[in-house]
């Protein structure tokens, strides 16, 4: 597949984007949500590290009304395992809402 100037390095940024957009609307929907006790969630969460360091973020975000946008940056900074986690919390909270 032939890709024209920058082709390749624009694909990396508009997934990029999409993925960023993704989990901003993950980050939403763990902040509003207010019928699961996120707590409750720990015993089936892969990485309780990553799920401890997503929890205290969450609920700070909570505590100071922080925007998506804040949350997504605060979550950004503690890594890749837990952008991982909080995609897997809101999973297990969507299958939760649906059941």
């Amino acid at each position: 597949m032939a890709y024209g100037s920058g082709g390749m390095s624009n694909l990396a940024q508009e997934t990029r984007r999409k993925v960023d957009e993704a989990m901003r609307v993950i980050e939403e929907q763990i902040i509003k949500s207010t019928t699961v006790n996120m707590a409750d969630l720990r015993p089936q969460i892969t990485d309780k590290g990553a799920f401890d360091q997503l929890l205290a973020v969450v609920n700070e975000a909570t505590q100071r009304n922080y925007s998506a946008a804040e949350l997504q940056e605060k979550i950004a900074v503690l890594g890749t395992n837990v952008k991982d986690t909080a995609v897997e919390v809101a999973s297990i909270m969507k299958k939760v809402a649906l059941s």
